[in-house]
């Protein structure tokens, strides 16, 4: 069972820039928060299930599709924890 999750500060920044986007688009905050609610269950059963996502060929990664997104992940196992 993974242990903890952490987030790359490449993928700390995209999520923002995402959310910074619907931002302004939508004029409020409520589909960014509902996203984030999306990307937080998905980050739940990969903490559960960390081999879920399909395997990235020729990396050492994985990957899972939400909507428009990719979210892209590798197993640390010295330290059971998913790097994001």
């Amino acid at each position: 069972m993974v242990k903890r999750i952490i987030w790359s500060k490449s993928a700390l920044k995209s999520k923002k820039e995402i959310f910074d986007y619907w931002n302004e688009e939508n004029g409020n905050k409520k589909y960014s928060i509902e996203l984030n609610n999306e990307f937080n269950r998905i980050i739940d059963l990969l903490l559960l299930f960390p081999e879920l996502g399909r395997i990235v060929e020729n990396f050492e990664a994985r990957y899972l599709v939400k909507h428009d997104y990719i979210i892209f992940y590798k197993l640390n196992n010295s330290s059971e924890s998913l790097t994001n």
